[in-house]
């Protein structure tokens, strides 16, 4: 059996989202609380700094420590990352800067060693707490300022290198005094004697220039660093290459297989999920909505048997069959609703909807193929023959409730339509008896000139002035189509195999080709369109 075409499609599942990756989030490094120590006189070479409040594991530490006296080694702390020192040469103060991540079980207070020199006087210190911190945390290379006498108290430029950096600044100058103001890009975190420690983010990678704020006039000393934002949850997004079929190939099975390769830059196992359809515009399965018409500013026909009791096949006719032409999806044609009214004394019958092949231009002049004339304006023309399918028939008693009812298709008049290809459908009516006032009526428009649907109606009847097509006319109808939509997950579906490793299972290896089966048979000679999704 021929499986004509088959059509790959690449995009994304569509109706998985539930799915689709976790995105890899930016979360900007933020200040939650600090802690310090005022100014200790006296001589020494260490300085203790109890944690800030809150402090909880992965919390990044960054102590500013800062002292008086002739000093310029570098400052550090066991556990602690040494970022920079500046200052401690002649009058100048020294200023030091570290970082660590909290952890259970550090030390609190934090002691810091200042010197190895048993020179140093005075000491302070600040230290912030801060989440969401890169694993990494210097986004740039720090800077310092070392400055004579001066009212200004200036930090140098740094460069970031990530939007949203938290800027960090400290200050201590050589006069006695907690006068100071910052410059506005930056907030005050805490001013001391002689001390001051600012913070500010840096919403635009790029270069800070120079920030400057005030204090009273006395040398100091500056430095300023960026911690970066930290990204979480940080993976790869695992990526899908469809192998085969190829794009518009043909085969001879009904079942067919597809094959595919996952790949994962974190070689994660990798589990999968199909979708085979022969919808054209998605992949919805199951009866979709086609092709309808419900507007207008009314209008009714009316299918009246003929008074001759005219029969053609053994059945009696009806002066009147209205048909719609409408464009096809390219399914199976499932039903198609008409809204009946209930019109005169005695309705009872057996009614139909019927589709034929289209002839004419489409919205001017559809006509059914090989339409049918009438005779003359006194006999009935029987239906246009050579229909494609009819569907089931629809029982209508003497009187019924005025609503839509269903013309559904069954066996083989589910024909499949072509993609895109216009049709008509038509309603016949064959009635019990043939009394002059039995009869029903189809809704549809004949006032806003044929403008609101594409297609026109064309009337079916024995009468020579109305038989024909109607370009300003539209019939009230609903066209259903049936699609096959096949979908599979690996995690819980049959059918998946690994083409490198037959043993495997799902979740499977990443980079191995997985082969799925069809497990229901496809219909013959359709175009069907497939589709796979990876994850990890």
């Amino acid at each position: 059996m021929l499986l004509k075409k088959v059509l790959i499609t690449t995009f994304s599942f569509l109706l998985f989202s539930s799915y689709m990756p976790t995105p890899v989030l930016a979360q900007s490094p933020a200040l939650e609380s600090f802690s310090s120590t005022g100014s200790i006189s006296g001589i020494g070479t260490t300085l203790s700094i109890s944690l800030p409040s809150g402090v909880i594991s992965g919390n990044l530490l960054v102590a500013c420590v800062a002292a008086a006296g002739n000093d310029t080694s570098n400052m550090s702390a066991a556990g602690w990352t040494h970022v920079i020192t500046a200052g401690g040469g002649g009058t100048n103060p020294k200023i030091g800067m570290l970082y660590r991540f909290w952890q259970p079980g550090d030390n609190d207070p934090a002691v810091f060693t200042i010197s190895s020199v048993n020179n140093l006087a005075a000491r302070r210190g600040v230290m912030w707490r801060i989440s969401g911190a890169d694993a990494s945390p210097s986004d740039a290379t720090p800077s310092s300022r070392v400055s004579g006498a001066t009212t200004s108290r200036i930090y140098n430029s740094i460069t970031t290198n990530t939007n949203d950096a938290l800027l960090l600044g400290c200050l201590d100058w050589v006069s006695s005094d907690s006068v100071y103001t910052p410059n506005a890009t930056l907030s005050n975190t805490v001013t001391q004697i002689s001390h001051a420690a600012d913070s500010g983010v840096k919403t635009t990678a790029g270069a800070t220039g120079s920030i400057t704020g005030s204090g009273n006039t006395s040398p100091y000393v500056s430095i300023l660093w960026a911690v970066a934002p930290g990204v979480s949850p940080i993976f790869n997004v695992p990526t899908i290459t469809l192998n085969s079929p190829s794009d518009a190939a043909t085969g001879v099975s009904t079942t067919p297989t597809f094959n595919f390769t996952g790949s994962d830059a974190d070689n994660d196992d990798l589990s999968y999920e199909i979708q085979i359809s022969d919808n054209p515009n998605d992949f919805t399965g199951g009866v979709i909505l086609a092709d309808n018409f419900s507007g207008g500013g009314g209008g009714s026909f009316h299918p009246q048997p003929e008074l001759t009791a005219t029969t053609w096949q053994g059945d009696i006719q009806v002066d009147d069959r209205m048909c719609q032409s409408f464009t096809a999806v390219g399914g199976k044609w499932a039903k198609t609703v008409f809204p009946l009214g209930d019109s005169r004394v005695d309705t009872s019958g057996t009614a139909f909807a019927r589709i034929y092949e289209h002839d004419g231009i489409f919205g001017t002049s559809s006509a059914p193929a090989n339409a049918g004339v009438p005779a003359n304006q006194t006999t009935a023309g029987t239906p246009t023959i050579n229909w494609l399918a009819q569907s089931d028939g629809v029982v209508l008693g003497a009187s019924f409730a005025s609503g839509d009812f269903d013309f559904a298709a069954s066996g083989a008049n589910q024909i499949r339509f072509e993609a895109g290809a216009n049709y008509l459908v038509c309603s016949d009516w064959i009635p019990s008896n043939n009394l002059e006032n039995n009869t029903w009526a189809w809704s549809g428009d004949v006032l806003n000139g044929g403008s609101l649907h594409g297609g026109n109606i064309y009337h079916d009847g024995f009468s020579a002035f109305n038989h024909g097509a109607h370009s300003d006319w539209d019939l009230h109808f609903n066209i259903y189509e049936l699609f096959t939509l096949e979908e599979a997950n690996s995690t819980s579906d049959a059918g998946f195999t690994s083409s490198v490793d037959g043993g495997d299972t799902t979740p499977f290896t990443a980079g191995d080709q997985i082969s799925y089966s069809a497990q229901a048979s496809l219909d013959e000679d359709i175009t069907y369109y497939w589709r796979a999704r990876v994850s990890d």
